[in-house]
């Protein structure tokens, strides 16, 4: 083929593609769709790059890769005239994002090592069956509220919760100070049987309570259990969320609340009170990160229904004549919904739900589902997974995602004691830098400041220096640039020797932080003083009043 014929066919191709797609979407004449990008289009579409997902920790010998290369081509021939790539992606990352609407996709893709984007898309597993994102951002959530229940029986004095600290026998005690957080109750009924009551989570003084009425409240839809599941669920050793440290969180929990003066404000408490102060701000920053965690859990679990799965085999159906990969449409087609559908029924039972739970319904106009921001960061910070759609930079910068990935590694560092300071996180900070400076966020006091100037100082290696010349745009500037290799990070607990030591060591490509394993946002403790005001007025996390 000559040159001249490689372009002909080339613009043959591309006239095509505009007329297909401006058959499909019903326009008179053809249009130039060069816009439309791979994540615009349903598996179906013929111009749908069909991706052959692997796991590489699978395919590491040249046997393992051959006998990959050979699953690829039987992919080809199975679906002829489809562009099939490769796409690597691990396990772990299915904590983070999804590949699939599908369970049974994502299944396969665990058990084999490999899975075809387009398989496994008719249900056939149980209707219960969820993806790893939704089920591993319960289960932290799950730890989390295990732990803060924890310090609540050790400190709920702190917040007026009770005068003396509840045996531990005495969990119904613990229990009612844990469920307006947590979003049910248990309750024993005269026959002996027990049932689950819905608390509505309602916007009070900057924070999310519980509360037994909904009139003139903005209320919030997030994932609920009862602190009893709680206490089932919540104790298990969960190696992503602390590596090989389980063992000793409890510990270093209980040493760091108890401290909580030193640690957090830098001295020994002058009197008792100041320490009680400074413990009940724990208490109630916590609650607000389980609060925010349960959001994210409702957020995850919903998006993931399996009504939008069924949705969109419908609508692939549709549009190009059935799905592909799919031989049989599932059963029960009739409850596919869209995303606005499903929503506004969530919504809808919700209302149900509280309405059966404490005689009002609030409005639906009311009703909150969106995670802000300030939430994503707290969930972030401990332990929760959340999919930053990355796939796009513009977005990613422009949404914030990008301080939400800087909480996740910090949180992440002074959970498990060790991660990387590599480019990726380096812009991540540079770009976020002066909103972080602000302090409006949870983000700054998560170090003292020389640690901060300190990683500001290595994040510039990453990049090379910026050129602004006249009436030009600025660019970056390679001549005799070599990029900073990453550096390893650790992280170790502040302990009862160590409580003044040095916030860091640097030697070479290597810092060692040293600090409290909580999160706790020390720039802000006077924010939550004052929020643990709240809480102490009205002895516990229900909201009682309709004032303020």
């Amino acid at each position: 083929m000559t040159l001249k014929e490689a372009v002909q066919h080339l613009e043959e191709a591309r006239w095509q593609r505009n007329a297909y797609f401006s058959r499909l979407y019903g326009l008179e004449t053809v249009e130039d769709f060069e816009h439309i990008e791979q994540r615009d289009l349903y598996p179906s579409n013929p111009y749908y790059t069909i991706k052959l997902f692997y796991d590489p920790a699978r395919f590491r010998t040249a046997a393992q890769r051959r006998t990959l290369r050979g699953h690829l081509a039987e992919a080809k021939a199975r679906f002829v005239d489809r562009d099939i790539e490769l796409c690597p992606i691990s396990v772990a990352s299915l904590a983070y994002r999804s590949m699939s609407l599908f369970p049974d996709t994502e299944r396969r893709f665990v058990q084999l090592g490999y899975v075809l984007d387009v398989e496994e898309r008719a249900k056939k597993t149980s209707r219960r069956g969820s993806l790893i994102v939704a089920s591993h951002n319960i289960d932290v959530f799950r730890i989390n509220a295990h732990h803060w229940g924890r310090m609540l029986l050790e400190g709920g004095t702190a917040l007026r919760l009770w005068s003396r600290r509840p045996l531990e026998k005495e969990k119904d005690r613990l229990f009612a100070a844990m469920a307006p957080i947590m979003g049910k109750e248990a309750r024993l009924e005269a026959d002996k049987s027990e049932t689950e009551r819905i608390i509505p989570l309602v916007e009070h003084e900057h924070m999310l309570l519980g509360a037994k009425s909904v009139e003139d409240r903005v209320v919030h839809i997030a994932y609920a259990t009862t602190p009893g599941t709680i206490a089932d669920h919540g104790r298990r050793v969960y190696e992503t969320l602390f590596s090989d440290r389980s063992d000793l969180v409890e510990q270093q929990i209980a040493f760091e609340f108890a401290n909580a003066h030193r640690i957090f404000e830098g001295n020994d408490p002058p009197f008792a009170e100041a320490g009680s102060a400074t413990r009940a701000a724990i208490l109630t920053w916590f609650s607000q990160v389980v609060a925010a965690q349960r959001k994210v859990c409702w957020v995850l679990q919903t998006k993931q229904d399996w009504s939008l799965a069924l949705k969109q085999l419908e609508v692939e159906k549709k549009l190009h004549g059935g799905p592909t990969g799919v031989t049989k449409m599932p059963r029960k087609m009739e409850e596919a919904q869209s995303w606005p559908e499903l929503l506004a029924s969530e919504l809808d039972g919700h209302a149900d739900n509280i309405l059966s739970s404490i005689g009002q319904r609030p409005a639906l106009e009311k009703i909150r589902h969106v995670v802000t921001l300030h939430d994503y960061i707290l969930a972030a910070l401990h332990g929760s997974t959340i999919d930053l759609g990355d796939d796009n930079e513009h977005e990613f910068f422009q949404t914030g995602s990008h301080l939400i990935a800087l909480a996740h590694w910090i949180g992440t560092l002074k959970r498990t004691g060790e991660h990387t300071f590599d480019r990726w996180i380096a812009r991540c900070l540079r770009v976020g830098w002066n909103e972080i400076e602000a302090g409006q966020n949870a983000l700054l006091g998560q170090f003292p400041m020389e640690v901060w100037r300190l990683l500001l100082q290595r994040s510039v290696g990453f990049f090379p220096p910026m050129v602004v010349g006249a009436n030009k745009l600025p660019r970056f500037d390679y001549r005799g640039f070599e990029e900073a290799k990453p550096v390893r990070m650790k992280y170790e607990w502040v302990t009862a020797e160590t409580v003044d030591a040095a916030p860091y060591r640097a030697k070479g490509r290597s810092i060692t932080l040293h600090g409290p394993m909580l999160c706790f946002p020390v720039h802000q403790i006077n924010d939550w003083k004052i929020k643990a005001e709240v809480i102490r007025g009205q002895r516990g996390f229900t909201v009682r009043s309709l004032e303020g």
